[in-house]
């Protein structure tokens, strides 16, 4: 079995969430010791011998894209790069332990450090609320701040979207909250079709979209189609666009 194809994917899976969490060999062979389960005790020594193995082999000889965090927090421990500077950091909603170390040498060596992070507030809730996450990582960037002694200043709340509609910010204000509110004005940007099958949903998506080309002067790039998962609508959508013509 340690020579098929599942169990090498199955621990490069591993080898990656341990890259990921910043958990060295080292690290694995001391837990491996402090453990009363025997059988975990065994697992962690094994998986610490061959991520140590993987290390030796691929440190030598290449450039592994997993260890580049690491390498890049090393050698900034000396390195004034980013004194003068401003970072500004947008679009997580959370960080690895990895990223983490290298936002702890950006906030402790950087003049300035500004996050943006979509949430309700700063405030700790409980596990359920959808931006438990965010909030997370929002007091973990906090301490790292405070750990150097760096002040935090105030929040700022955006309230005013200005990349969407009225219907469609009022939707999305709906969906981080627990008690519905009816929305009074008309949602001329909001459309729910009830469809029969995969099939269906397609084929109005894509009959929409060339109407919308025609006769509204829009492009076809214009345009993205999500979905919950590729398995089901992938070959579909290859069919159905090539039937309406429309590129994909």
């Amino acid at each position: 079995y340690a020579d098929s194809a599942s169990f090498i994917g199955e621990m490069m899976s591993v080898i990656t969430e341990l890259k990921q969490a910043s958990v060295s060999a080292d690290a694995l062979l001391r837990l491996s010791k402090n453990t009363d389960s025997e059988i975990f005790s065994g697992k962690l020594h094994d998986t610490a011998l061959i991520l140590s193995a993987y290390d030796a082999l691929v440190g030598n000889r290449f450039a592994d894209p997993l260890c580049l965090i690491e390498r890049t927090v090393a050698g900034m421990r000396d390195n004034s790069f980013f004194k003068g500077k401003t970072v500004i950091i947008d679009e997580f909603k959370g960080f690895t332990e990895a990223q983490y170390s290298m936002l702890d040498r950006i906030i402790a060596g950087c003049d300035n450090v500004i996050v943006s992070l979509c949430c309700d507030s700063l405030v700790p809730s409980h596990d359920t609320d959808i931006f438990t996450n965010v909030k997370r990582a929002a007091a973990r960037l906090i301490s790292i701040a405070e750990s150097h002694a760096i002040a935090v200043e105030k929040p700022t709340v955006l309230t005013d979207c200005g990349r969407f509609s009225a219907d469609i910010s009022a939707l999305e204000s709906l969906l981080a909250e627990s008690k519905v509110t009816k929305f009074e004005d008309s949602t001329p940007n909001i459309t729910v079709c009830k469809a029969d099958n995969a099939y269906d949903e397609i084929d109005y998506c894509m009959n929409t979209i060339r109407r919308l080309v025609r006769e509204e002067g829009m492009r076809y790039r214009d345009f993205v189609i999500i979905s919950r998962g590729q398995g089901v609508y992938s070959n579909i959508i290859d069919d159905v666009s090539k039937t309406y013509k429309i590129p994909c």
